[in-house]
This record gives structure tokens, sequence and C-alpha cells, in this order.
């Protein structure tokens, strides 16, 4: 049961949302397979489909693992992890993907829900929301919310198995982000901690 949850999971992430949405759309994404990206390259509308297409994902495979697998706990919260890991190395795409946060934020949505610990989702999304707001930088504002994650998780829980899997979580993200965030900051030097340069695409 926790091999099937994981790949369950990985399955639910490795639905290529950003190509479908483009297809439809009738255009071409160019780029990785995220919401930002769908906004850039084909169009504000799209990428907030594909934003809310990932988080049903991540919401997917955390509630399959719950109630169609009947998972414990620990395995339930690593469907989620395996939703990313899927989302972020597509098997339909070659193993490429996306970076994984919005699908990282329908798990945490999910778990929330189901555990009874909405506020540990309200806290998330806040600081993401809080920091964005204060330096217009939707990466910073992913990152202290990821950081943050690990002790969200453990007052929720007192759990190390839960604990772990924010930690997992927070390095499966880490691991995709880290090469753009490090060729960003060599090409824009500390520029790159200001605000997004996201310009949605005109029809």
């Amino acid at each position: 049961m926790p091999l099937l949850a994981l790949l369950s999971g990985y399955l639910w992430g490795s639905i290529p949302t950003a190509r479908l949405v483009a297809r439809l759309s009738g255009q071409r994404l160019a780029g990785n397979v995220g919401a930002l990206n769908t906004i850039r390259s084909v169009g504000l509308g799209a990428g907030i489909a594909v934003a809310l297409l990932d988080v049903a994902k991540g919401a997917a495979a955390v509630l399959t693992a719950r109630y169609a697998l009947d998972a414990s706990t620990g395995w339930v919260l690593f469907a989620g992890v395996g939703c990313v890991i899927g989302h972020n190395w597509m098997v339909w795409l070659g193993f490429k993907g996306g970076k994984g946060m919005a699908a990282a934020s329908g798990a945490v949505l999910a778990a929330s829900l189901i555990y009874g610990q909405g506020w540990v989702f309200l806290v998330f999304v806040g600081i993401i929301l809080a920091v964005w707001r204060l330096g217009r930088n939707l990466v910073l504002g992913n990152a202290a919310a990821l950081l943050c994650l690990p002790g969200l998780a453990w007052l929720a829980s007192h759990s190390t198995a839960v604990v772990l899997a924010a930690l997992c979580l927070d390095a499966v993200i880490a691991l995709k982000y880290a090469p753009d965030a490090i060729a960003d900051f060599k090409r824009r030097g500390f520029g790159a901690l200001g605000p997004d340069e996201i310009k949605p695409k005109r029809s």
C-alpha cells in the first residue's frame, strides 16, 4: 500500500496540465510546464487555469491515498510528495516538468483539511502572500513558506513522520528551483531578490 500511494501520487503529478491547457488554447507552450511560465508564454487566463489544476493534482494525490487506498497518515503525506515529484519530473515529458509549488500547495490544503488542521494551509498561503506583497517576489514568498512548513507540521502534529514528509517536500522543490535560482542570481545579482519579472502574454 505505501508504494501504491507513492505511485498514485506520482501519476497524479505527471498529468501535464500546462501542455493540455496550452493545446486547448490553440497555442504552443515554450519552456517548463509551470503556471508562471504559462502566464508568460500563453496568457494570464491560461496560467491561472494551470495553477488551479496543479493545486487540484496535489489535493487529489492526498485524497486518493487517504480515502481510496486507506493509507496511514505518513504515507498520505508522502503521496503528496510523490505528486510534486511527478509534476517536476513527468514521465510523459521525458522526466521534465515544472517546479511543483502549486501541486505542493494542493497537497498541503488537502492534508490540512483531512486532519482538521486547516490553519496550517492558511498560514502557509499567508506567508507566501505576505512576502509577495512586501517584495513582489513570488519565489521568495514560496521559499519562506517552505522553510516554515516543517515547523508548522510539528506544531500541528508533533509527529516525526509528518515533519519528515514536510522536509522531503521542501527538498524536492528546492532541488528543482536551485539551478534556475542560481542562474538568475548570476545574471541579475541581488536584483534577483527584487520584484518578479512576470509579464503575461497578450493575445
